[in-house]
């Protein structure tokens, strides 16, 4: 931090301030309101924010030296406001595509509400959507893709989670246009970053419960599957995010050299 801030001692402090402390800061006195406006300032900030995000490198190289900017532009992205939801009990993970077919009147309405607010990004809730500390097991930041829109109205596509999330708030709106149809679920989310939130807990009865093993198979290799590779590969990059988990980097290399090959994918067509 020293290069990026120089030898201004003031500038240093602000360096370790959050985005919130820094605008408060900004009403100040003259001095310190041009050091807290400093793109040299706000880098840390931004930094600390976006660590772990899968957006990560192209909000980096995109920023510039309008940090500050581009902090208030990235927020709009990781705390959206009015997004859809889908619920559905189903196993998602990064990354792993998963085909639905939509007939509901208010999952038509999704879909348009994705692509004409969120650039196509929804939530699919694999539990019932629910404000809580553990939403982010069951709630998934998820990408629209080969959207297929039927003349009936009905709709096929293939969803790809994207990011776990955080249900801040929810609420339901009636479907424009259509007499006692369901209504659709609606939140604000907070998107979160790759390796802060745990896999959801997994029954006995789960087919998929290879994907979670910690033990070895008959072959005497782990099973990973690609984002649990891909969260190990990012908690060595974060050596905190590590110590919060209770793990070490010589735990995390043990992980990632047992687990050679990672679990196959399979594409799930579903029905709702």
């Amino acid at each position: 931090m020293a290069a990026i801030l120089g030898d201004d001692p003031l500038a240093h402090t602000c360096g370790f301030l959050d985005a919130r402390e820094l605008d408060v800061l900004r009403t100040c006195g003259r001095r310190t309101r041009d050091v807290a406006g400093r793109g040299s300032v706000w880098e840390p900030v931004c930094q600390r924010r976006w660590r772990g995000r899968r957006q990560l490198n192209e909000w980096r190289s995109e920023a510039g030296n309008e940090w500050r900017a581009h902090y208030a532009l990235r927020e709009r992205e990781i705390l959206r406001k009015r997004v859809p939801i889908f619920a559905m009990s189903a196993y998602l993970e990064v990354g792993r595509r998963t085909d639905l077919h939509f007939f509901e009147p208010r999952y038509k309405w999704l879909i348009r509400i994705a692509a004409e607010d969120h650039g196509g990004l929804f939530v699919f809730c694999t539990n019932a959507p629910l404000v809580h500390p553990r939403s982010p097991q069951f709630s998934w930041v998820c990408e629209a893709r080969n959207v297929q829109l039927l003349p009936d109205g009905r709709a096929n596509l293939s969803v790809f989670p994207v990011a776990r999330c955080l249900l801040r708030k929810l609420w339901r709106e009636p479907v424009p246009d259509v007499l006692n149809a369901p209504q659709l679920t609606l939140a604000d989310v907070e998107e979160l970053p790759l390796c802060s939130a745990p896999p959801p807990p997994v029954t006995e009865d789960d087919d998929d419960s290879d994907y979670y093993s910690d033990s070895d198979g008959e072959d005497g290799r782990m099973r990973l599957s690609p984002s649990h590779r891909e969260l190990l590969e990012l908690l060595v990059e974060n050596p905190g995010a590590m110590e919060e988990l209770g793990l070490t980097h010589k735990r995390v290399q043990e992980l990632l050299l047992r687990g050679q090959e990672p679990a196959s994918d399979t594409d799930d067509t579903l029905d709702v």
